[in-house]
């Protein structure tokens, strides 16, 4: 156990004492998230209010007078620049190819006695139409056509069936009350429950990654490696140490990341939403909450085992960073597909599978419903395989032909 100490607090001084790991490690990620997650959010907002804002370029052909009376009592023509044209006017084409561009955002053309057809209407008689252009590819014509349904279309639609029966209110046959049966926590984190796993998952590799091939193959590189062999520490001893040590410091820098990101995403949220309050809160038990960090525990024991039983093999952080790379991509894989699953709960064994159990588990520790036996499992995944990994990293240290890479 000394020798462990020993080698623990050495790594703890290697990391603590330089002044570019610590800001790297621990400062780097909060500044990147809060200034990321600031920068999208204003990006966003700047984007819908220039959306909302956009004067609409609108052709309306043979446009009735009821429709062009309709267009000033609701205001619509404060939304949109509208140039009226005659139903035989010509250059159709070219406004239908200026849409394309996105020069223009709407052709709006009313069928040929479109009053009086509505007026005449009866059962078996063709329906009156209202072609719309819009270009579905461009935010100014999707929010051109949504101005003008909302302004015209339906306003002017519900005044003709309100008149044909008497009153809108005729339509209306029966209430549907909703009776909402739902757990206020699950609802509150289904999207948290999206997001946090992958991030997580994602985000304590990242910072075990940079640590691990740091201490292990740079200091192979550096020759600080062959140095340390050579004192009366057992090797094995010497690996453990070196695990725990790099596993504690990828768990601190994790939790920069998730406070980081907790601080920012509100603010992003406030930012998008124009300053509306977004309600985020979730009440986890303190069960879950054990739970949770205990998985994010074994989580960094196995990715820091995973990359040093790599890196290890590595004669330097070059070498060691290509061999860890595809483990990258494999690791966020298995986080992204947790993003994409529906509400029914996998088999209890599917819990068992490195890194997607965990990601699994802490989707529904976000909804408040992990249950013991998905913990279990899902932590006896990680750690049987992160025992694997410890167990090939200490044969490791005791040959002579990898340490040194005879």
């Amino acid at each position: 156990m000394k020798d462990i100490r020993m080698i623990f607090k050495k790594e703890f001084d290697r990391v603590f004492k330089d002044r570019k790991l610590v800001f790297s490690l621990f400062i780097l990620p909060a500044i990147i998230m809060v200034g990321l997650y600031s920068l999208i959010g204003n990006l966003a907002s700047g984007i819908n209010r220039d959306i909302k804002e956009h004067v609409s370029i609108v052709y309306m052909q043979n446009t009735p007078d009821d429709i062009k009376a309709l267009i000033s009592q609701t205001g619509y023509d404060k939304t949109a620049d509208i140039t009226f044209l005659a139903k035989d006017a010509t250059g159709i084409d070219k406004i239908e190819a200026d849409i394309l561009e996105g020069n223009a955002d709407l052709l709006v053309t009313f069928d040929d006695g479109f009053t009086d057809k509505i007026a005449k209407f009866k059962n078996g008689d063709a329906v009156p139409g209202i072609k719309v252009g819009v270009n579905t590819a461009k935010d100014y014509s999707s929010q051109a056509y949504q101005n003008f349904t909302s302004y015209i279309a339906n306003p002017y639609k519900e005044a003709i069936i309100a008149n044909r029966i008497g009153g809108a209110e005729q339509l209306k046959v029966f209430d549907v009350n909703l009776n909402r049966i739902v757990n206020e926590d699950e609802e509150n984190g289904q999207f948290l429950a999206m997001l946090i796993p992958y991030l997580i998952t994602f985000l304590i590799f990242a910072s075990a990654m940079s640590i691990v091939i740091d201490a292990i193959a740079g200091e192979k590189e550096r020759g600080t490696m062959a140095r340390l062999l050579l004192t009366p520490l057992k090797r094995r001893n010497l690996a453990i140490g070196k695990i725990i040590a790099l596993a504690a410091l990828s768990i601190i820098s994790a939790i920069v990341y998730a406070l980081s990101m907790v601080v920012a995403m509100p603010m992003m949220m406030k930012t998008v939403t124009g300053g509306a309050a977004v309600d985020f809160s979730i009440h986890i038990s303190p069960a879950q909450i054990l739970m949770l960090v205990v998985l994010l525990i074994i989580l960094a024991y196995l990715y820091v085992s995973l990359i040093a039983a790599l890196s290890i093999r590595a004669k330097d952080v070059k070498t060691a960073s290509s061999l860890v790379s595809p483990l990258y991509i494999v690791i966020m894989v298995a986080a992204l597909t947790t993003m994409f699953t529906t509400s029914k709960t996998p088999a209890d064994y599917v819990f068992m599978i490195p890194v997607y159990g965990t990601a699994l588990s802490v989707q529904k520790i976000m909804t408040n419903s992990l249950e013991a036996t998905q913990f279990l499992f899902s932590f006896l995944g990680n750690f049987v395989l992160a025992a694997l990994c410890t167990f090939s990293v200490t044969k490791s240290f005791n040959s002579e032909k990898v340490m040194f890479n005879a």
